[in-house]
């Protein structure tokens, strides 16, 4: 039985051809399904806290991850692979965002800072910072 069916699943997003879902769970596993059989094709544990965001990159070669754990997954979206962990924040990530030509991910935290990344090599482009207006 897929990991998923015994803890909370807390998201879930289709592949941009919509032949894969992805879910993710509070207990910080990661699961690929196949749409077209229904079958859990893989179950991926990297996170050590939940997992707050995923995300497909535009030609749905590579999807991300982020979690509580304050780290960034880059997974090969077609075997599960994690190619790269991006040690992002101290504290918990809520969001990610991927620029439309798939070369930026973009990552907001807790700490009101959103990083830009380079997910090729995993370099850090730019901070920016949230103004608060109170």
């Amino acid at each position: 039985m897929p990991s998923h069916f015994r803890c909370t699943m807390a998201l879930i997003t289709f592949s941009p051809d919509g032949r894969t879902l992805v879910t993710a769970s509070w207990e910080s596993t990661i699961e690929l399904w196949d749409l077209a059989s229904g079958a859990a094709l893989r179950e991926l544990r990297e996170h050590d806290m939940a997992v707050t965001s995923i995300v497909f990159r535009p030609d749905g070669w590579l999807f991300a991850s982020s979690s509580y754990d304050g780290t960034v997954c880059i997974w090969d979206a077609r075997d599960g692979t994690c190619l790269r962990i991006l040690q992002a924040y101290s504290g918990p990530i809520l969001t990610l965002a991927w620029s439309p030509d798939g070369r930026v991910l973009a990552s907001a935290g807790f700490d009101q800072a959103i990083r830009l990344w380079e997910t090729e090599q995993g370099t850090l482009l730019r901070e920016l910072r949230v103004i608060s207006a109170m």
